[in-house]
């Protein structure tokens, strides 16, 4: 069965009824869990990429501001050397972009927050009885492509 294809759904509840669905919700839940875990392990450093983009800028900026003033006096040693700290550290802080991954990393924990949402309000469809198979596939066509979102970004290399 092929990640969240609703397709494959249907075929695999066809002739099950309420258990089908059921079983259906609880395999998408499953799925999230572990998608949930993986997204947790990187989304965890989402702070130190802030930190990094803050501790970048801030040498670049310090470095910058000291080699400017440094061009005042007649030691171009000192200047050279904060010039050269400086333009490592802003190159590096391009290069490795880190405000991008930070906020990358910070939207998979924020769709990982509105898909838990979405479990927990829709779990009462798959145990009431009364409840349309019908209004079922959709819950289960919108988690599905909820969770093939969150499984792209967490196998998306930052």
């Amino acid at each position: 069965m092929s990640l969240f294809n609703l397709d494959d759904i249907r075929r695999k509840i066809r002739g099950q009824g309420q258990q089908g669905f059921q079983q259906a919700f609880e395999d998408y839940n499953k799925n999230f869990n572990q998608l949930q875990e993986r997204a947790k392990s990187r989304y965890k450093n989402a702070n130190k990429w802030g930190l990094i983009h803050k501790i970048l800028g801030g040498f670049g900026a310090v470095f910058s501001c000291l080699s400017l003033i440094f061009t005042f006096f007649d030691n171009a040693q000192i200047t050279a050397v904060f010039s050269g700290i400086s333009a490592i550290a802003i190159t590096a802080n391009t290069f490795l972009d880190p405000s991008k991954r930070e906020r990358q990393l910070s939207e998979m924990e924020k769709l990982c927050e509105f898909i838990e949402l979405d479990f927990i309000s829709i779990r009462p469809l798959f145990t009431d009885k009364k409840t349309s198979d019908l209004s079922k596939e959709k819950a289960l066509e919108n988690l599905g492509r909820s969770l093939r979102e969150l499984s792209s970004k967490v196998n998306e290399r930052l």
